[in-house]
């Protein structure tokens, strides 16, 4: 749990930096997952089960986030990806095993967070395409192997922030980081 906090107190020093747009159409659900109670502006969870975690493609529907939620039955969920003007991915979108859209090198959008075909989890600069059973390509990568990453930001604004951490003993974590006066955060 210490080593938890180390990477969490890193990921916190660089949040006002990873942008993401308002409702995004790529939303990581599950049925059951451990929560944790907020605190302050932060809000986490720990997946307990890798099988039932999916990537949840909303870019022809463009339901609302809530709606989705309930609509597929989920416990928990967080935002993903990023989505161009037309609501296309702007990078890779794997769900169940089907790769929806392409990888997209870009600086920015640099990072995966994925579930391979064995359910292990990963977040990585680096992916091979053909272990995918779920991923999407998001960014920025804050932290890799445990150092910080630097980043030159033009633009950046304040914003709701989401992060995902692989922590030591291999779980995936996610994080959402907000204005907890903001209405719509």
């Amino acid at each position: 749990m210490e080593m938890l906090q180390k990477v969490l107190a890193s990921v916190l020093a660089w949040a006002t930096s990873w942008i993401i747009g308002a409702t995004d159409p790529a939303v990581l659900s599950q049925v059951a997952l451990s929560p944790a109670p907020a605190k302050d502006n932060f809000v986490w969870f720990l997946v307990d089960n890798t099988d039932r975690l999916r990537l949840v493609s909303n870019y022809d529907k463009k339901l609302a986030f809530r709606e989705l939620i309930v609509k597929q039955g989920c416990e928990m969920a967080i935002n993903g990806g990023f989505y161009d003007t037309d609501s296309r991915p702007l990078g890779l979108v794997v769900s169940e095993d089907k790769q929806l859209a392409d990888v997209r090198p870009n600086q920015l959008f640099n990072g995966y967070v994925y579930i391979d075909d064995s359910g292990h989890p990963g977040v990585s600069r680096q992916i091979d395409l053909k272990v995918l059973r779920e991923a999407v390509q998001t960014g920025p990568m804050l932290v890799e192997n445990g150092k910080a990453l630097s980043l030159s930001m033009k633009n950046d604004g304040s914003s709701r922030r989401s992060v995902a951490v692989i922590t030591d003993d291999d779980q995936l974590l996610f994080g959402m980081f907000y204005d907890p006066d903001s209405p719509l955060d």
